[in-house]
């Protein structure tokens, strides 16, 4: 087992408190197992990969990442070989969505990007340690792992989801409606609908891109949060 720790994570030495001798024949309840983790900070930073924010660094720290940085060269699915390209300040636009993440993927090859952005191949490229460093203090200091994967591909929305419940329930993970932020944002209140398949089911069907709370009052909230329009699939508790 590779012994790497987060980024995220921050450690301490916890200690015990001296007991007195008095106190020894007292029966106390089990002491909760001593860890180096006093802390975690979860950083978030969607749309960029490990190699795009911390693979310029590797390069430069081969013991800190044993998994390795940035190549010299990239060869795609089509022949051409790109040689990755330094980061500009302002992020270059590229497609993100499921389908283009499968087709970056590419089962496992990493070698599909001419589908995700055109030559010169924008997302084909890192950041230095000049242009970023906080997120390089944090890696200088603390731990970092550089060989985890994500539970599903998935854009900002359904990668905020699984972010914090572990779970897309059932949807596919795309940004709802026309993948622009409103002032409701994308979830219950924005009134946008998101592609879901229900469990068991592999049709997919447009629902309003919520995740009903039956526990909430149901007749402040008779559908559990979603809008009136939720479609039928999702208009009760769901069975338990």
């Amino acid at each position: 087992m590779r012994r790497t720790w987060t980024l995220a994570i921050l450690t301490g030495l916890l200690l015990a408190p001296a007991i007195p001798a008095s106190a020894e024949a007292v029966p106390r309840p089990a002491a909760a197992p001593l860890t180096p983790i006093q802390h975690v900070v979860v950083l978030m930073q969607e749309n960029h990969s490990f190699d795009n924010l911390l693979g310029g660094w590797c390069n430069q720290k081969p013991s800190r990442c044993p998994a390795g940085g940035i190549p010299s060269s990239v060869t795609l699915s089509d022949g051409t070989v790109v040689t990755p390209s330094v980061a500009p300040d302002i992020v270059p636009r590229a497609a993100h969505e499921v389908a283009a993440q499968a087709a970056a993927i590419d089962d496992g090859k990493m070698d599909g990007w001419q589908n995700v952005c055109a030559a010169p191949y924008a997302c084909i490229s890192y950041y230095t340690a000049a242009s970023e460093p906080n997120l390089i203090a944090l890696a200088n200091a603390y731990g970092v792992e550089d060989h985890a994967f994500t539970q599903a591909d998935s854009p900002s929305w359904g990668g905020h989801m699984n972010e914090f419940a572990a779970t897309t329930d059932g949807f596919t993970g795309d940004n709802p409606g026309d993948g622009s932020l409103t002032l409701a944002g994308w979830g219950c209140d924005s009134g946008l609908l998101a592609q879901w398949k229900a469990p068991g089911s592999k049709v997919l069907q447009h629902v309003p891109s919520c995740v009903p709370d039956y526990s909430l009052n149901p007749v402040r909230y008779p559908y559990g949060g979603a809008p009136q329009r939720s479609c039928p699939a999702r208009t009760g508790p769901p069975p338990r």
